[in-house]
């Protein structure tokens, strides 16, 4: 499933930032004490599985032709989505001074704001039936990966 491919690159990417940086430049305090304090890769990891529990029963179930209890489907992925938007807060209000940590961080907000807007995109796709929506989802989940991807390469040619 492409949702959850993107999403695991996004975790895999986090893990191995996360083991590589051992220093005491800004980027590797950056990584070291900034992304492991806040949960970044246990927030993804986390809502990763929680949100692929739910599409996947959303799935099934509209799959198999039986009702879905939208009500309580919007309830647990708006728990989910809160916990991410939580994350990406603390990441949006870290004081950072080097500029090129700015710049890093930037990416990691914009994939968690292009997660949480692809998530709800699906959702409510799914809901209405709407093919579009679920593929505009799709692209916002697709577009996150390419930003975490970006904010691990900065990270790489900082740290080098």
């Amino acid at each position: 499933m492409r949702l959850k491919n993107g999403l695991l690159a996004v975790i895999a990417v986090v893990s191995l930032l996360l083991a590589a940086c051992a220093g005491s430049s800004p980027v590797e305090k950056y990584v070291n004490q900034d992304i492991e304090r806040i949960g970044v890769e246990k927030n993804l990891d986390e809502a990763g599985t929680k949100l692929e529990e739910i599409m996947g029963e959303c799935a099934e179930k509209l799959g198999t032709g039986e009702e879905v209890d939208w009500d309580e489907v919007e309830q647990k992925v708006n728990a989910v989505l809160t916990s991410m938007q939580e994350v990406r807060d603390e990441a949006a209000q870290l004081d950072i001074t080097d500029e090129g940590v700015k710049e890093i961080n930037s990416y990691l907000i914009s994939t968690y704001d292009k997660l949480i807007s692809g998530y709800e995109n699906i959702i409510s796709g799914f809901k209405t039936m709407d093919d579009a929506l679920i593929s505009e989802g799709a692209d916002d989940l697709t577009a996150a990966q390419e930003d975490i991807l970006k904010w691990y390469e900065l990270i790489e040619e900082a740290v080098e």
